[in-house]
């Protein structure tokens, strides 16, 4: 039987993450179902000037277990970060993987 994936919710704005406001963030909600079983997950990307959060450093980076996620709007949860980039030693990028539900699931709309 074939798999299907579909997006659930998206969201573009500033998060604050590991106690840290990021400028940007990309977070993308979706599912995928394959037989009668649906397996919800997110993922995304953010950003911030080095200048902006002297906070993140590679100790930061490094430290064990997923960090908290937090929207504007109230929304919550928690990422593990896999993947962290300076980009020209002024801007942080990180990638990162939700671990239970989306911060966009419990936003107040």
């Amino acid at each position: 039987m074939s798999q299907i994936t579909f997006s659930l919710s998206r969201y573009d704005g500033p998060a604050v993450i590991g106690g840290i406001r990021f400028a940007q963030a990309s977070l993308r909600e979706q599912a995928d179902q394959e037989g009668d079983g649906v397996i919800k997950s997110w993922e995304g990307t953010a950003s911030v000037a080095r200048s902006e959060a002297s906070e993140v450093t590679p100790e930061w980076l490094e430290r064990p277990g997923p960090v908290k996620v937090g929207l504007p709007e109230g929304g919550t949860g928690t990422a593990h970060i896999t993947g962290a980039a300076l980009i020209d030693d002024r801007l942080w990028e990180l990638d990162l993987v939700g671990a239970g539900p989306s911060p966009m699931a419990n936003a107040q709309r």
